[in-house]
């Protein structure tokens, strides 16, 4: 048993290294950062009391479980509600894994005392339990309740992550409710509890790391050919002989695409592409690079970064009002990157996000684009 904690204790803190080293991280990621510190916690002081007690019972030291119940809805919380957590709601969803803190240094201390321990062990058999039950309903709860909003979430990456954590608790209700005459091994459900907190790391590693990498090199080569595509048809005027940029359906278009991209806003979406405005109008990427060049004078990021920039400009107040911070905002915005979003504010406003804060006032927070 000892060399599987150890193991689970070093995949853990591997895991935790890795997400907490990449740059790409927003305000809700410190709750999977407390959700790290409480598993490595948590097996720690499995691996403490093992060295202590010859038949240790795991159900005496603190509980991985209740820091993952608690931080996971806060998680949840925030990115659904797109609201902060207020400090005493975060006191008090914390509170149950800070007491397992202390009731196992108690333990310790009186592990040599059986009856001393035996209303911790008691209390914590149900706790667990009641912990996963309670916060799942309060996650499906919010879930439910802003249902209408699901289309913001259900698709990025905190969407995902929302999505796992739900199924994670309900796959460790069904393993601490499984009939004891259904565990075909001896102490099955403990290993497997103790593997819930690697494989619980490593969903959000491949989420937050590897999944987000590979939607920023998709960008990339976005970009790149974009790029590349304006660089072609700027130096050389064989592309126009078969269109005239001066095609009064050229300008008709231009003043559709101003209206799709007001109205229906699909640049909040981080992943909308020249090539998905193309196809909603049917037109073929050279087309859309005309009307761009001619009609608009911008190429297609400059274009569609300027309406995400109105979409920041006309909800600040929700940052001046404290729900939002600047960079959550921008996200749903639909940058993907911090450094994209300041590039294109000041070059859009001539400030940087920071000072045009300062300056902005709830009631006329909008500029001339």
């Amino acid at each position: 048993m000892l060399p599987f904690l150890i193991l689970d204790f070093f995949q853990i803190v591997a895991f935790a290294a890795v997400l907490l080293r990449f740059r790409q991280r927003t305000p809700v990621d410190s709750y999977l950062t407390l959700i790290m510190l409480g598993g490595a916690l948590a097996m720690l002081s499995k691996i403490v009391l093992f060295l202590r007690a010859p038949n240790p019972d795991f159900v005496l030291t603190i509980s991985s479980t209740l820091s993952f119940c608690a931080m996971s809805h806060l998680f949840i919380y925030e990115v659904i509600t797109e609201k902060p957590v207020k400090k005493w709601l975060f006191g008090l969803f914390i509170s149950p894994f800070v007491l397992s803190v202390f009731l196992f240094i108690i333990a310790l201390i009186h592990i040599n005392n059986p009856v001393e321990i035996a209303w911790w062990r008691l209390f914590g058999k149900d706790i667990r339990l009641s912990s996963l039950i309670v916060h799942l309903f309060l996650d499906l709860f919010i879930i439910v309740k802003y249902h209408s909003s699901a289309h913001k979430w259900v698709k990025n990456i905190n969407g995902g992550i929302i999505i796992y954590f739900v199924i994670h608790k309900m796959l460790l209700i069904g393993i601490m409710t499984l009939p004891p005459h259904l565990v075909p091994i001896e102490n099955m459900t403990v290993y497997i509890g103790l593997l819930s907190m690697p494989a619980l790391l490593a969903i959000t590693v491949y989420y937050k790391v590897l999944l987000n990498s590979y939607r920023k090199s998709k960008e990339l080569e976005k970009t790149i050919a974009n790029f590349v595509q304006n660089t072609e048809a700027k130096s050389t005027n064989k592309k126009y002989v078969k269109s005239n940029p001066n095609d009064t359906r050229y300008k008709v278009l231009a003043d559709k695409m101003q209206t799709y991209l007001t109205h229906d806003k699909p640049y909040l979406d981080m992943d909308f592409s020249a090539a998905n405005l193309a196809d909603t109008f049917e037109i073929t990427q050279h087309d859309l690079s005309l009307i761009l060049n001619h009609h608009l004078n911008c190429s297609f990021y400059e274009y569609i970064n300027t309406f995400r920039i109105q979409y920041y400009i006309e909800n600040i107040y929700r940052v001046k009002n404290g729900e939002l911070t600047i960079l959550t905002l921008a996200y749903e915005a639909g940058f993907s990157a911090k450094s994209t979003f300041n590039k294109y504010f000041k070059q859009v406003t001539g400030f940087s996000p920071t000072v045009y804060l300062d300056h902005a006032h709830a009631s006329d927070a909008s500029v001339s684009l």
